[in-house]
């Protein structure tokens, strides 16, 4: 059976993921959940499958199409975004009109909460909920032989003008009987992170996040399902020797919620001669001096830290479990260690003031940190903030709607943050020391940011 996997167009470069969708101006990381799936077809079924990023390489729904026809694919799978979930509907119901003869499957976020509307009201013909990869590999045996995905967990699916959704699926707890995503599928050379050198992989260790933040959403359930260590550095070692790649992103949630596995993984890296930089996503209050020294040798060059407020009243509202005290002493760790410092604050919380506005400002220039990633509050449903708030906010999937009464400018919140950290003078003289001899490419990335923060209108940068 012949699969198709696509990454939908969009009119902005965007980059889908269980847990966000965002538009960044100079980064961008490939699809891997569609190379996961793309993995199984080839490695466990036999199969023939093609990956297709319109995303990456700028391709419209005309373009998928035509590239496709040659192939006829039996099956296209594709992954959705959150607040550009209507666009991806549309994009979906193009491609599925030039290819009537191919079977429609998605998952992500909204599929996954919404299951019978998307099969009722959307173009897809199958989605799979949760965690996609044991309810697509079953799906892929029963259309294989002729037959419908009746009885498979985790799958809807509508039939002969009916929508069947079947039970849920149990969260996959053995991550390392999964393949490692098949990067064959995709151009490497297409993908980057801010300021760091080409091509870059992305590496997943770890399922879930235990702690209690009422804004994120749970793709992956509170429960931690975690990649043994053994497991995670064979697949870079593959990386390293099989594609050349030297930078790598760990997109856990968490890199270092587990300290032992955590420090297997990087003396790992150390001793396997592993020579490559990466970067992560972790807590603050999973760091010490030396669990930091052991990253920085085994080559973590940036750590991305979910700060999210300077006001303690704001943080404890978020349930972040954070202090702001706690927070400066661990990011002077951090950079001590020589790791850069990349921090997320949100603006808009509930019951956030512009005073508490003034206080993340004042922090995130106290802290110094490298770079700062700067959202607006987002109420998504399933999360703990939705329940809070769902009485003010008017949403609809089809058409795809979410909006809430807000009396605060947002926008310009989150304006005035990025201008007043970005554009001081001692951080302007400090990034320009550091591109002095920066390869073009970054350069240019740093007039993007500049184009960026003159902008009246913002967007997530990362």
């Amino acid at each position: 059976m012949k699969v198709a996997l696509v990454n939908l167009p969009h009119r902005e470069p965007m980059m889908r993921r269980y847990v966000a969708s965002y538009h960044a101006p100079n980064f961008l990381l490939p699809p891997m959940e569609l190379m996961g799936l793309g993995a199984i077809v080839r490695e466990w079924k036999g199969g023939e499958a093609v990956l297709i990023d319109a995303m990456a390489e700028r391709l419209s729904c005309r373009d998928v199409v035509d590239r496709l026809r040659p192939f006829e694919p039996d099956l296209l799978v594709t992954m959705t975004g959150f607040y550009i979930f209507g666009d991806d509907m549309a994009a979906l119901a193009e491609v599925a009109q030039g290819l009537p003869n191919t079977r429609i499957a998605c998952f992500g976020y909204f599929p996954t909460m919404f299951p019978r509307e998307v099969c009722e009201q959307g173009p897809a013909d199958i989605v799979f909920t949760d965690e996609p990869e044991l309810a697509f590999s079953e799906t892929y045996d029963r259309l294989a032989a002729g037959q419908s995905p009746a009885g498979v967990a985790g799958v809807a699916f509508r039939e002969d003008g009916a929508v069947t959704v079947n039970p849920r699926r149990p969260r996959i707890t053995d991550l390392d009987s999964l393949p490692f995503p098949d990067h064959s599928l995709v151009n490497l050379d297409l993908y980057n992170e801010s300021f760091l050198d080409r091509p870059i992989a992305m590496v997943m260790t770890s399922r879930g996040c235990p702690m209690p933040c009422i804004y994120c959403v749970r793709t992956f359930g509170r429960q931690l399902a975690l990649r043994s260590a053994e497991n995670v550095l064979e697949e870079i070692a593959g990386l390293v020797h099989g594609h050349g790649i030297r930078n790598i992103r760990f997109m856990d949630d968490t890199l270092a919620v587990s300290r032992d596995r955590a420090e297997r993984i990087f003396t790992g890296l150390i001793e396997r001669g592993l020579d490559i930089n990466w970067t992560c996503l972790t807590r603050l209050d999973t760091l010490d001096a030396d669990l930091l020294a052991l990253m920085r040798r085994s080559g973590c060059r940036r750590m991305y830290l979910g700060i999210e407020s300077g006001s303690q009243r704001v943080l404890d509202r978020l349930r972040k479990r954070l202090t702001v005290d706690q927070v400066e002493r661990q990011v002077r760790l951090v950079r001590r260690a020589g790791i850069e410092a990349s921090a997320f604050f949100i603006v808009g919380s509930p019951g956030e003031t512009e005073s508490d506005l003034g206080r993340s400002i004042a922090l995130a220039k106290r802290l110094d940190v490298d770079y700062i990633i700067v959202t607006q509050i987002q109420a998504w449903p399933g999360t703990d903030l939705w329940e809070q708030w769902k009485d003010r906010v008017r949403f609809s999937l089809f058409p795809f709607r979410l909006e809430w009464d807000e009396r605060r400018d947002l926008a310009a919140w989150e304006r005035r943050f990025y201008r007043e950290f970005y554009l001081r003078p001692s951080y302007i003289l400090r990034r320009l020391r550091d591109f002095r001899a920066a390869r073009s490419d970054l350069l240019l990335g740093a007039g993007k940011l500049l184009a960026y923060l003159l902008r009246r209108e913002t967007h997530d940068f990362i």
